[in-house]
């Protein structure tokens, strides 16, 4: 989910579906704007989750600098309680596009095998 999506779209997204996991990504193209808006992002989701629901949320960093996203997120005062910035991972923002248009996972390209275990990671799952 896009911290620069339109707010409805995204309490529509989650308050439809329920998500256990929320990730949004930033990557260097959108980073900026995307740490602009990453404060009234995270209070949209304050506002929508609960005692009753609470998803982890995590801001997946593409080529983008872990401490600079962690700074914003601890500096957001109102934010989902289980929310923190993904370990920043290289800048393949290029390669993930084309995936995404392919419709494709970008582990299974070769070369790219080792993104199966990032991804899993930040969602904390045993693959």
């Amino acid at each position: 989910m896009d911290t620069d999506a339109p707010m409805e779209d995204a309490i529509a997204m989650i308050s439809n579906n329920s998500p256990n996991i929320i990730l949004s990504p930033i990557n260097t193209s959108q980073r900026d704007t995307a740490l602009e808006h990453l404060p009234d992002f995270l209070g949209v989701l304050y506002q929508i989750c609960g005692s009753d629901y609470s998803p982890m949320v995590r801001v997946v960093l593409l080529g983008v600098g872990q401490n600079l996203v962690s700074l914003r997120i601890e500096q957001s005062l109102d934010k989902p309680e289980n929310c923190k910035a993904a370990p920043a991972m290289r800048n393949l923002q290029a390669r993930m596009s084309k995936a995404k248009k392919q419709r494709k996972y970008i582990w299974n390209y070769s070369g790219y095998e080792e993104l199966l275990d990032y991804f899993s990671s930040i969602i904390e799952i045993d693959i």
